[in-house]
């Protein structure tokens, strides 16, 4: 498990096993002085942060931003790994991503999407539900 210190803007890995004091990961540059919008794992299980304006970052070691023909450009306002796996990325925009460890397969308004900007995730066994942004 993973947790942002606002303050310092440094991530803080805990052990699986829960014993053991957490590691220390500071947030790349891009990152230290703006929000985090999202955080979780990838299907691989390294580190995930979305950071206001800079995009999907990846940590394994070392950060990484993530780049793939289609994914949009702007910051995931939500993420989370279903149970299956595959991390759900939901954006601005009427566009989600879904990352199965091989590739990113995009959902937009062309496959129905109307939410505007995805602010949750819901993983219901064999179906994963997006909610919308209250208000928008």
């Amino acid at each position: 498990m993973c947790l942002l210190d606002q303050i310092t803007r440094d991530f803080y890995r805990y052990p699986e096993t829960g014993a053991g004091p957490p590691s220390r990961i500071p947030a790349p540059p891009e990152g230290r002085l703006v929000e985090t919008w999202c955080l979780g794992k990838d299907p691989k299980g390294a580190l995930l942060a979305c950071f206001e304006g800079h995009g999907l970052w990846r940590y394994d070691g070392k950060w990484e931003h993530i780049t793939a023909p289609g994914l949009p450009l702007e910051s995931p306002l939500s993420l989370m790994k279903s149970k299956d796996g595959r991390v759900w990325l939901g954006y601005p925009h009427n566009q989600i991503a879904l990352d199965d460890g091989a590739s990113f397969q995009i959902f937009g308004e062309e496959q129905g999407l109307a939410l505007n900007s995805v602010s949750a995730f819901f993983d219901a066994g064999n179906l994963v539900f997006a909610a919308p942004c209250a208000g928008l």
